[in-house]
């Protein structure tokens, strides 16, 4: 198994089964950022964002890593998204201060991002070789 097969496995994992938990426990999340869930709508869009999008992504990057057709379009979406999580965090850390929440989760994404760039780089690499 190559190494971007494992790297969106792993990545996938981890956002499959964190989704999963928020997806259940919408205070969860909410907690970890400090944010306060007062109404349905707000655990709702928790949920929602937290969750199930999480999840999906989750599960999507998953599938990739079990189709070696899939690989490259996978490793796409996990350099592109997590990439943008690490940007936005990383300008809300500079423009808000900075938690260790949000240090750890951004430290998370930009490595997993810049990982999935090597990722894409060894596949094309190897493709090249074939």
């Amino acid at each position: 198994m190559t190494f971007a097969r494992i790297w969106l496995g792993l990545n996938g994992l981890t956002f499959l089964v964190y989704g999963l938990v928020c997806l259940i426990a919408p205070s969860l999340p909410a907690g970890y950022a400090e944010m306060v869930l007062p109404t349905a709508a707000a655990r709702t869009e928790v949920s929602a964002m937290y969750g199930g999008l999480q999840a999906g992504l989750g599960a999507l990057l998953c599938w990739s890593a079990m189709r070696p057709a899939r690989v490259a379009q996978g490793l796409v979406v996990l350099v592109v998204l997590l990439g943008s999580l690490a940007i936005g965090r990383g300008f809300g850390i500079v423009v808000n201060g900075a938690t260790a929440y949000n240090v750890a989760a951004f430290l998370y994404e930009a490595t997993a991002a810049l990982l999935g760039l090597v990722a894409m780089r060894l596949a094309s690499r190897r493709s090249v070789l074939a």
